[in-house]
This record gives structure tokens, C-alpha cells and sequence, in this order.
């Protein structure tokens, strides 16, 4: 639960940064490069894509992982939990 509430907070602060800084860029005549834009979409793509196959080797728990190990009542509040 606190990782949701961080990982919102995060969203949000980043939403007001982006939105304050093309605010004072419109503001001031400046621009940022095509270049530039391009090289931090890509950078951020490749970041996705580590995160994703990282995540994919490790395994790691997700939604309905226990169903994959036979055992569906572990985390619902079913017979497993008790």
C-alpha cells in the first residue's frame, strides 16, 4: 500500500514539474531541440524495456503468481490463509 501512495506521489510531482517547466518555457521563448526530445524518449524507452525484462527474469510476485504454483488461497482470505 505504501508503494501505491509513493508511486502517486511521484506521478504527481512529475505532472506539476513538466507542467510548471513548459509553462516557464512558453513563457520565455525558449525551446527545447527536436534532437533532444527524441534522445530522452529513446533514452526513456530502453529504461522501460531494462525494467521489463529484468523484471520478466527475476520472477519476482505478481498478480495471480500463486495460481501458477497451485496455491490460490494464499493472499484472498481463503482456506490457505488461515
Amino acid at each position: 500500500m505504501l508503494g501505491t501512495i509513493v508511486n502517486t506521489l511521484a506521478v504527481l510531482a512529475g505532472s506539476i514539474l513538466g507542467l510548471l517547466l513548459t509553462a516557464v518555457t512558453k513563457k520565455f521563448g525558449m525551446k527545447v531541440s527536436e534532437r533532444f526530445s527524441e534522445r530522452i524518449m529513446q533514452a526513456l524507452g530502453l529504461c522501460t524495456i531494462y525494467i521489463g525484462i529484468s523484471g520478466s527474469l527475476e520472477g519476482g510476485e505478481y498478480f495471480g503468481a500463486d495460481s501458477l504454483h497451485g496455491n490460490r488461497d494464499s493472499d484472498w482470505g481463503g482456506a490457505g490463509s488461515r
